[in-house]
């Protein structure tokens, strides 16, 4: 074991329980959570995410982390860099409970699926026919039994690749063994998955319990709080900014906590500003852009971003901002589905009510012109034409990939164009070059000059800052904080922050893959 900074004067002896935490992820770097609690012979794995960009390796998974010896996985909420490994943790063979509310689950599903195609699981055996000769070609997998688009075994050209990197080989995964890859995941999704509610105490073994509490990050986001011994640990997940009008406010935590696993995204940056009059901006500059018959186009996340904005959209043609019969695009199967589970959960306040404002149980996505990837009902290409005085959501948020990244090619040059952030954009994708003004930007080897007018709100933002994690935890006094979720460049500053206001913690930053000895009892 590690020699440790926290609690590192405590001898491990074989007669007591030892309580011990390893970082896979997420430690000095925003993505990749994954983290490791060891309660003597138990191992509970919270969160299981994909790191962003050059943060970090998705495949394969550290080799110090023992899959046969998981006992239970914990789930926080259903964003990629929570989730985005599961599948791969799924492949690799662990069978065993994976912990999550029943809305994470609902968005877990539907993300999970989305993205199967393109999860990195590490290199497969693939196989197409020899007698196709096109320059793109479908691929299969042996292990799935394909029917009349059998390819005979004799006729069998086997390559070894990444799915995400089939595309650029000139290869794509065949529908059939989307569909088989896809039936699979749901059905390992639907054996492991156990729902639970808030506050709902779990009772795992030999006298350790573990309990979710609400956070308004994003529907069904929870801290997830471990009592061992006479000790509590908690686990922040990411803690909501209070600025989604369909999620309740973050309340005080008042139950006692002696190990703090807290976020530090946002460093200890605060900026101050109403979120009510920043939202009022937003609507008012689409309204103004569609009454001089202008475009509108607005990169969304999928998953709550985009229904978040439909949600403004509505709200600005109810008040009069935005024009009536505007007519509104949304291009996205998984936007679709997210919002589909929207609709679900507003239609069923009794069910569904300790997990959303008031505002989620009204007619959040009444827009009498609301078209959802039109034209996809009669052919398998979508038509991305967006006309003067339109509308369009859709994915993804960065501008990496996608509709957003071939529909910024049609528009970008076009003065009577306008593309709105509401997300945040890595600087090193596309849409970081757009929407922090650069004026040439190069998307897949062609140089475009930026000619249609950039909007960016900050209105949507999802993580609280500081002063706001300090509004939740400030009447706390734990033994030791541990923050997590943090660029390398906020290090020094929050260490400094916490250890201000929490005099008696003590306050560290873990190294990845070291153990951490937390205590024994």
């Amino acid at each position: 074991m590690t020699s440790c900074t926290i609690n590192n004067d405590i001898e491990v002896s074989d007669d007591v329980t030892t309580v011990s935490y390893i970082g896979y992820g997420a430690l000095e770097t925003v993505g990749g959570s994954l983290h490791s609690l060891s309660i003597g012979q138990n191992n509970y794995i919270i969160d299981v995410g994909s790191f962003y960009g050059d943060e970090g390796s998705n495949y394969p998974l550290p080799s110090s982390l023992d899959i046969k010896n998981i006992d239970a996985i914990f789930i926080t909420h259903a964003h990629a860099d929570h989730i985005g490994r599961l599948p791969l943790l799924l492949e690799k063979g662990y069978d065993g409970p994976i912990y999550m509310t029943a809305v994470t689950k609902d968005i877990t599903v539907v993300s999970t699926l989305s993205n199967l195609k393109y999860t990195d699981i590490g290199t497969e055996k693939f196989y197409y026919s020899r007698n196709n000769n096109k320059d793109s070609k479908p691929v299969y997998l042996d292990r799935f039994n394909y029917g009349k688009y059998e390819v005979k075994p004799q006729n069998r050209v086997y390559i070894e690749s990444k799915r995400d990197e089939l595309n650029q080989k000139g290869f794509y995964l065949h529908n059939t063994t989307v569909d088989n890859l896809e039936m699979e995941m749901l059905t390992r999704l639907e054996n492991q998955i156990i729902p639970v509610n808030y506050e709902e105490v779990i009772e795992l073994s030999d006298g350790v319990a573990a309990e979710f509490f609400y956070t308004s990050h994003l529907p069904g986001s929870s801290m997830i709080c471990f009592t061992a011994g006479d000790k509590n640990i908690l686990f922040s997940g990411d803690i909501g900014s209070n600025n989604n009008p369909l999620l309740a406010v973050n309340k005080k935590f008042e139950k006692p906590i002696d190990y703090l696993f807290v976020e530090g995204t946002y460093g200890t940056k605060v900026t101050d500003y109403d979120t009510k009059e920043e939202r009022q901006k937003l609507r008012e500059y689409i309204g103004n852009a569609i009454r001089n018959n202008e475009r509108v186009i607005i990169p969304a996340f999928a998953v709550d971003r985009s229904q978040q904005v439909l949600y403004e959209i509505r709200n600005g043609i109810n008040e009069g901002t935005i024009p009536e019969n505007t007519r509104v695009k949304v291009f996205s199967p998984t936007i679709e589905e997210i919002t589909n589970l929207y609709r679900k959960y507003s239609a069923n306040k009794d069910t569904y009510n300790e997990y959303f404002s008031g505002n989620m149980f009204t007619g959040i996505f009444d827009i009498n012109n609301l078209e959802i990837n039109p034209n996809m009902a009669d052919s398998n290409a979508y038509n991305l034409d967006v006309s003067y005085g339109e509308i369009a959501v859709m994915t993804s948020g960065m501008i990496s990939t996608g509709f957003s990244k071939e529909i910024l090619k049609q528009y970008i040059r076009d003065v009577s164009t306008n593309f709105i952030s509401v997300s945040y954009q890595d600087p090193d994708e596309i849409g970081g070059m757009v929407f922090n003004g650069e004026e040439l930007i190069k998307i897949d080897d062609i140089e475009y000059k930026v000619e249609a007018k950039i909007f960016k709100t900050s209105a949507f933002s999802g993580h609280a800052n500081v002063r706001q994690i300090f509004d939740v935890f400030g009447d706390l006094s734990p033994e030791q904080i541990i923050i997590v979720h943090l660029n390398t460049y906020d290090k020094d500053s929050l260490i400094n922050y916490y250890a201000d206001n929490y005099k008696s913690s003590d306050v560290i930053v873990p190294e990845i893959s070291e153990e951490y000895l937390l205590y024994q009892y």
